[in-house]
């Protein structure tokens, strides 16, 4: 879980989707079938965000070699973190 708040964070809204504070992150089938990464707070309201949006932002304390680095491996993180959080649904 700490990955993914870490990565929420980088979120262009990320004070407006973490609001009240953060009680999990998980992963639930969204509109159309695809799967999408949830927060529920710690007010038991739920909203979705984008993990591509927080890893597609720049930031502007790094340099431009570690944000070519991030961009570059932007997919492996995702498709980390999506595993890690299905594997602890089964």
């Amino acid at each position: 879980m700490k990955i993914m708040v870490a990565i929420l964070n980088r979120h262009p809204e990320s004070v407006d989707k973490i609001g009240s504070g953060i009680a999990s992150i998980v992963v639930h089938t969204f509109i159309g079938g695809t799967r999408c990464f949830f927060v529920v707070r710690t007010d038991h309201t739920v909203i979705d965000f984008s993990a591509r949006k927080c890893l597609n932002r720049p930031n502007p304390k790094r340099s431009n070699r570690v944000w070519e680095m991030m961009r570059r491996y932007r997919y492996e993180i995702v498709y980390k973190a999506f595993m890690f959080n299905y594997r602890r649904k089964i």
